[in-house]
This record gives structure tokens, sequence and C-alpha cells, in this order.
């Protein structure tokens, strides 16, 4: 990542359920908040029958615009697998665009920036509404917090719902998505 571009790798799995080999086109357009396609790639990928493969794409993103707490900009990139029938799969992904550093001297450093984390510790479940997840229930948490002036969120003793995640991403709130509350030692024998 630079001011001038950034590369996107994108790595698609692609699974042939059938008995021959087959070769589909593997279309990626990656596109901005407007919607605005900014890079896209075009390949073919040949799968042998029962078995997986990855197909790996990089695409070039000119002047991008950098993921980070004050500045949440995220991109999307839709994959394509058309066959011989027409379009076989599609699946959109949200991304966003940024560097990662971390070092004794300047800790935690987003985009070049030092970034103090600010955080809370979040539990599963929405009070009244239970342990059920909903996105707009989840979105409304993640905005509270970033409204009273948090920027990270530890999620307590399990993953974190999709829903969350995606608020997390599209607000600017940084994540420790943990799968259990207990690494070295345990809380009864």
């Amino acid at each position: 990542i630079d001011a001038e571009r950034a590369v996107v790798e994108v790595a698609t799995r692609v699974e042939n359920d059938s008995i021959a080999i087959r070769t589909a086109g593997l279309r990626t357009e990656v596109r901005d908040a407007a919607g605005n396609v900014v890079a896209a790639d075009k390949s073919p990928v040949s799968v042998l029958p029962g078995e997986p493969a990855i197909a790996r794409q990089r695409l070039y993103v000119s002047g991008p615009a950098l993921w980070g707490p004050d500045s949440p900009a995220l991109y999307t990139a839709s994959v394509t697998l058309t066959g011989a029938r027409g379009e076989a799969d599609a699946e959109t992904v949200a991304f966003g665009i940024r560097s990662l550093r971390l070092d004794p001297e300047r800790g935690l450093r987003i985009n070049g920036q030092t970034v103090k984390l600010r955080g809370a510790c979040v539990h599963h479940d929405n009070g009244v509404l239970g342990a059920a997840t909903f996105p707009r229930a989840e979105e409304r948490r993640v905005q509270l917090l970033k409204d009273a002036g948090f920027n990270a969120i530890r999620m307590s003793h399990h993953p974190m719902s999709r829903a969350m995640l995606d608020a997390c991403d599209r607000l600017g709130v940084l994540v420790m998505d943990e799968a259990f509350d207990m690494w070295t030692s345990a809380k009864s024998d």
C-alpha cells in the first residue's frame, strides 16, 4: 500500500463436484463505496474432479481510500464464476485496505498512525432481545460504543456474530475476537 496504489490479493476457492475436469471463467471486480469499479481481473481456473482449487488474483487499486477507526473506508470484491451454461456462482465480500504495524517503540500503527486502543468487553447478548443476533441491534450497540469514545471491542468468551463484525467494519471499530477466555489456566480442576 502506498498513496498511489494498493495491491489487493483475492483467493477464491473453487470446488468441482462433477466427474470430469472443468474449466471456468473467474471474474473479480473491486468497487469503491460509491459502487464504481476501481479494479477488475478475469482468469480461467481448471479444477480436477472432486478436488478444490484456489485461484489467486492480484488487483491494483489506484489512490486507495484507507480503512481506519476514524475513516472506515470499505470496498467490495465481487467474484463471479462462469461455466458453459453461464453464471455458476457468485459471492461479494466487503473489505478495507489498511496497513498494520506493531512494535515496542510506537505500539500499534494503522496506516502509519499510532492508535491507542480504547476498548470495551462485550458479551453476546443484547439485553431484553436475548442471545439472538439482529443486525440492526448489533449496529446500534457498536454505534453507541463508538459515540462514547471507544475504538475497540473485545468479544468475550466466544466468536462474534457476522452482523457484529460487519458493523465494526462499517463503523471503524477494531476487534479482538476470541474463541474462549482461558488460555493457559483453567477456571476449575
